[in-house]
């Protein structure tokens, strides 16, 4: 037996039934867009110094370059003649378990990268493959009191200092123009400066006569071997040496505080070098010509 139709109320119920069925056949035959996931996010730090060469030129002209193929990179530039940004870039190693010796220094993520050929080599790739992961940022700086670093130089905390080293304290330091190493080292010297006034820095450039004779002079009263001789950096403090791996704020302020704690009377006869270039040094010839301006800024009371 044949069923009655459906009065009006299940004709409603069916006219319903279809506009909901063309609804969904609608919605699945239209192209499915997926939505656009933000660009990856990476960021860097980038630690240089003004008078540094490698780092301008970085800075300046391979930085901009790695911006186009990496539109999302943030460059985060920390000038380390500003005494805390040099003693952010010291605890980030510290961080990292490496300690830096040339500059430019760069971090990027989980990766530090130091010196002009590991920059070049090594940034371009890691920050490829960083972006194809999603992106990343390396640890927030902060300096040793643990207050994060501030951008505006004006607002940054004084560096505390070794209350032990009490007096003035001389550094001979022999550097040659173009050397990666003698870059870092200037910077940390700097550094060293701000964070102690009393300290006493002569500036020999190794690359000139004056500057190879102090250093000969010098390594022959520390008795020096011929392969520790005429290398930058490298430092003299009082009876000590150090060349370039041995070149840090802790070894420097080590013998900072061997020296600085003496009496004045001590210091004249242990702890600074007589930078005095003797005559018997020099040639009957030598000592008949006007001196150097090095030689009469090292021997004031001949001048």
């Amino acid at each position: 037996m044949l069923k009655a139709w459906p009065g009006a109320w299940g004709m409603k119920r069916v006219k319903k039934l279809l506009f909901f069925l063309y609804i969904i056949l609608f919605l699945f035959s239209c192209p499915i867009h997926t939505v656009a996931q933000p660009p990856s996010f990476i960021q860097i730090y980038f630690f240089y110094a003004q008078d540094c060469q490698p780092c301008q030129t970085i800075l300046k002209d391979y930085l901009p370059t790695l911006k186009t193929m990496v539109p999302n990179l943030e460059v985060k530039t920390f000038d380390v003649g500003n005494q805390a940004y040099y003693e952010a870039l010291a605890n980030l190693e510290k961080k990292f378990g490496r300690s830096g010796s040339e500059l430019p220094v760069v971090f990027a993520g989980d990766q530090m990268l130091a010196g002009e050929m590991e920059v070049m080599e090594k940034l371009n790739p890691f920050l490829l493959e960083v972006q194809a992961k999603g992106g990343s940022s390396p640890p927030p700086i902060e300096l040793s009191d643990s207050r994060t670093v501030t951008r505006d130089p004006g607002k940054m905390p004084t560096t505390k200092h070794d209350s032990r080293i009490t007096g003035s304290v001389d550094i001979t330091y022999f550097y040659q123009k173009g050397c990666p190493k003698c870059d870092r080292a200037n910077a940390l010297l700097k550094y060293l400066v701000k964070k102690y006034p009393p300290l006493i820095i002569k500036e020999i450039d190794l690359h000139t006569p004056d500057g190879k004779r102090l250093n000969e002079t010098l390594s022959n009263r520390l008795s020096l071997p011929m392969e520790k001789r005429l290398i930058a950096p490298s430092i003299f403090i009082g009876n000590d040496t150090l060349l370039p791996d041995e070149i840090s704020e802790s070894n420097i302020e080590t013998l900072m505080r061997k020296y600085g704690e003496k009496s004045d009377s001590d210091s004249v006869s242990e702890g600074k070098p007589a930078l005095k270039i003797p005559s018997a040094l020099l040639t009957p010839e030598e000592s008949k010509k006007p001196r150097s301006r090095l030689y009469n800024a090292l021997n004031p009371l001949e001048s």
